[in-house]
This record gives C-alpha cells, sequence and structure tokens, in this order.
C-alpha cells in the first residue's frame, strides 16, 4: 500500500480558499482531476490532452501540484520518455493556476538564450509574483554552463 494523498484542491473553506488536506477518498479526487482536465481541454488556447487518470498518474500530479503550491517549491521529475511527466505537470499547473514555460529549443539556442528564459522565468516569479513552472528535458541542456545555472538559482 501507498502512502497518503494530501491536496489542496478538493475542498473549500468557508472563505472559498482550498483546504490543505488529505485525500482519503480516492475516486473524489479521481473525479475532481477529471474535471480539471475535461476543463482544461475546454479551453482554446490549450492542447488537449488525453490522460488515463490511474492511481500512480492521480498520486504524481497531486505531489506536482502541491510542490507548485508550496512557496519556493521546485523539483525534479525523471522518467523515461513519454512517461507523462510533461503533461501531468501542465494538468498540475492548471489545477494551482500556475503557468507552464516550456523552453523552445532552436538550431541557434545557446547560452545566451538560456539565460534569457531564465531570466524570463525569474522577472514573472518575482516581480509579477506568479507561480511558474519551468520545463527543462535533459536534451536542452545543451551546455555544462545550463546546468551550472540552474544549480545557481
Amino acid at each position: 500500500k501507498q502512502g497518503p494523498i494530501f491536496t489542496k484542491f478538493i475542498n473549500k473553506d468557508t472563505e472559498g480558499k482550498y483546504i490543505f488536506e488529505e485525500a482519503t477518498d480516492m475516486s473524489q479526487l479521481k473525479k475532481c482531476i477529471a474535471d480539471a482536465l475535461e476543463l482544461y481541454n475546454s479551453e482554446s488556447n490549450n492542447v488537449p490532452m488525453n490522460l488515463v487518470l490511474f492511481e500512480d498518474a492521480i498520486r504524481h500530479i497531486s505531489r506536482i501540484h502541491r510542490v507548485l503550491t508550496t512557496d519556493q517549491g521546485n523539483m525534479i521529475l525523471v522518467g523515461v520518455g513519454g512517461s507523462g511527466r510533461q503533461s501531468l505537470s501542465r494538468l498540475a499547473c492548471y489545477l494551482a493556476e500556475a503557468e507552464f514555460y516550456a523552453i523552445e529549443m532552436t538550431n541557434k539556442y545557446n547560452i545566451i538564450s538560456f539565460r534569457e528564459d531564465i531570466k524570463n522565468v525569474l522577472l514573472k516569479t518575482g516581480l509579477e509574483d506568479k507561480t511558474v513552472a519551468c520545463f527543462l528535458y535533459d536534451y536542452q541542456l545543451k551546455e555544462d554552463s545550463f546546468i551550472e545555472d540552474i544549480n545557481n538559482l
């Protein structure tokens, strides 16, 4: 048996703010996430996602969401390509009302471009007080200095 799941997107208090609590009813949690996925897919600016919400996916979405809603939260997701890291992260961002920022690589992408992207993320989080998930794949770290810059944040 796996451990408990804590969420902050199921129930609201009397002021309309979400309560951080243990999710004891997996079917309620799955329905909540499925409803969010349906809303996400209905918005015109989002590319629709066809996700199967099995228990591990639900647990991962809940963990990602918890980190996104924690002050100064950050995480590294590790897995093989096609395992759903990006899709689950997008849905968790949607639930957390966070911006999903994926770095777009080009042939001319270099350390200056990378630092500009990181600067944009830091401006959004610092000056605009937005929650942002910056998504990077390992193959996007073209130079060792990219990793050094991330490590120095």
